[in-house]
């Protein structure tokens, strides 16, 4: 007989009250009979459990249900701060590359304005020095042609000169010669007179 079956063949005989207390049977049990200790046992054993439990057991389950409660409360409001923080970083981050970035495109505009000063700089300063060198080029190449057709009138004069020497010894006489030296002598002294 299966204990559900007892149960309820115990509960439809009725329960008399010496069952209760006592086992209602030592040794073999009669048909009938309830199987088990006192129900007054079992109740009592029910009430000891009950107070054992709220006065040892309940406390502590409290007691570390409160205490991870607390710890969650501590971790949640860890994981909020930590949240915050790293938002806070976050943003800061987002703000100290947007200022990178700023300072990047600032100093980029900066080095490309001074490359293009710079450049302008160069392109005058060549153009300068190609002109000043043109010039003196141009000066040197002047003072050379200046010193050549120098020199080829200093040749022709004393060529003209020589030619004009030979042909004036045989056209002019020793007096005539004596007067022009005299001459020129004196148009010498007064261009040193004008000058001086």
């Amino acid at each position: 007989m299966t204990p559900t079956r007892t149960i309820i063949s115990v509960a439809a005989q009725g329960v008399n009250l010496y069952d209760l207390i006592h086992y209602p049977h030592v040794g073999r049990r009669q048909p009938g009979q309830f199987e088990g200790p006192p129900v007054l046992f079992i109740l009592l054993n029910f009430v000891l459990f009950g107070w054992l439990f709220t006065h040892y057991v309940w406390p502590f389950i409290t007691g570390e249900v409160t205490r991870r409660h607390h710890e969650t409360d501590d971790l949640l409001k860890a994981a909020d701060r930590m949240e915050r923080d790293a938002r806070a970083r976050y943003e800061s981050a987002l703000d100290r590359s947007a200022r990178l970035e700023f300072e990047r495109r600032h100093i980029q505009k900066t080095i490309e304005g001074e490359s293009e000063l710079d450049l302008a700089t160069i392109e005058e300063d060549v153009t300068e020095y190609e002109l000043a060198r043109l010039r003196e080029t141009t000066a040197q190449i002047q003072l050379k042609r200046e010193a050549v057709d120098q020199g080829l009138r200093e040749e022709m004069i004393l060529a003209v000169t020589e030619r004009a020497h030979a042909r004036l010894e045989d056209m002019i006489t020793p007096e005539e010669r004596l007067r022009l030296i005299h001459d020129a002598l004196d148009e010498s002294r007064r261009k040193e007179a004008h000058h001086g």
